[in-house]
């Protein structure tokens, strides 16, 4: 039952009725309601100051956190594009982490190396080709069956030229097929 006690604060009462040596009794127990209530009120404020403490202490860790992670993938993702767009010499950032960031970062630099060499290659290609195209001598390419596979235009002006003489060793040579 809540009260007002003698002392005229508001209090938590309980009684009990009694029977001592056949007579009868009424033992009243009171409790100052602040007293009741102050332990709890400790116990929330404590509470309450640990949980911002540990938001706090979440949000610091989860913005290093995600700053840990956004700059390496930013760096990738600025290096990936400069790739795409032909700048092969752009250098990879982040090869030497141990996780996914540098799993990526590898496999591009890997790509990058690759397309590099791709490169090289398509130049020299287009270097013999073009030599190839602009000899006056006849030359002829031929894969290992000895398949003709290009013939530059040398070649087919003299086909054109001695067709008569190719004809008699391989009848059926047309030299628009060439």
């Amino acid at each position: 039952i809540t009260q007002t006690g003698l002392d005229g604060l508001e209090v938590a009462a309980s009684y009990r009725p009694l029977s001592l040596f056949g007579t009868d009794f009424a033992a009243v127990i009171e409790q100052d309601l602040s007293e009741i209530s102050s332990p709890a009120g400790e116990l929330a404020d404590g509470l309450l100051t640990k949980a911002a403490l540990l938001a706090a202490l979440l949000a610091v860790v989860s913005w290093l956190l995600a700053r840990s992670l956004s700059r390496p993938l930013a760096r990738v993702g600025t290096a990936m594009r400069e790739i795409a767009g032909g700048e092969l010499g752009t250098p990879v950032h982040g090869k030497h982490r141990g996780d996914e960031i540098g799993e990526i970062a590898c496999a591009l630099d890997e790509f990058r190396d690759e397309l590099e060499a791709a490169e090289t290659v398509r130049l020299q290609s287009s270097i013999q080709s073009t030599a190839f195209e602009a000899c006056s001598a006849a030359m002829l390419m031929v894969d290992q069956d000895f398949t003709i596979s290009y013939t530059n235009a040398a070649f087919k002006k003299l086909v054109d030229k001695r067709l008569v003489d190719f004809r008699t060793v391989t009848p059926d040579i047309e030299p628009d097929r060439l």
